[in-house]
């Protein structure tokens, strides 16, 4: 689960720095002025809550201290269920559950993660992960069915990678190797991603063989 550990962590700095200018501008389209500053008021104070509650569970994920980071997130998503910092937590409690061995709330957190994030960026990590836990547990249709919901250009050469990885999880080494030939072909993979795709499918070797 390391490929988009660095576009997670981007977003997470990008909702810092924006987080707020994001729920500000979604109440500019509420009706009048004195509802609006009324709304805007709470909607800044739930915000900042929400904000504290995260934090709390980043610090405690540093302690490794795995099921209070499960607890930790599921306080917050149950208290402020439509807040983008919600969503991460389910992202960061996840990764903290898969570490403990918990892999029920492993997949629970990113199920959530994937459809109530407000951002489309964080439900598309959500299914890459998704996709990665459902194939160890040979769950092999559900996880390209996660995949599926990929819908992100900024996301395909990993989607099509983890595609391939699920098909040599399922025994279909004819289409894994489609799926590797495929990303390989991408104008938008960097070195680093080739490389890797590249050994993937030299250790998948020739059809048939």
């Amino acid at each position: 689960m390391e490929s988009d550990d660095q576009q997670i962590e981007e977003l997470k700095r990008w909702w810092a720095e924006n987080g707020r200018a994001v729920v500000l501008g979604v109440v500019l389209g509420l009706g009048s002025v004195g509802g609006y500053l009324g709304w805007q008021r709470y909607t800044a104070a739930q915000a900042e809550t929400a904000s504290t509650l995260y934090s709390r569970m980043v610090n405690t994920q540093a302690l490794q201290n795995h099921s209070a980071v499960v607890t930790q997130a599921d306080e917050l998503i149950a208290e402020f269920p439509d807040s983008a910092y919600s969503a991460l937590a389910g992202l960061v409690a996840a990764s903290s559950a898969y570490a403990g061995g918990d892999v029920d709330n492993t997949v629970r957190l990113l199920q959530w993660a994937e459809s109530h994030a407000p951002e489309p960026e964080v439900s598309h990590v959500a299914r890459l992960r998704l996709a990665r836990v459902l194939a160890e547990k040979e769950s092999f249709d559900a996880a390209l069915s996660a995949l599926d919901r990929i819908d992100s250009k900024s996301f395909s050469d990993l989607a099509i990678e983890t595609r391939g990885d699920v098909l040599i999880a399922k025994g279909d080494a004819d289409a894994a190797r489609a799926s590797y030939d495929e990303v390989l072909s991408s104008t938008t993979l960097d070195s680093r991603g080739r490389a890797r795709v590249q050994a993937k499918l030299d250790e998948l070797g020739a059809s048939g063989s």
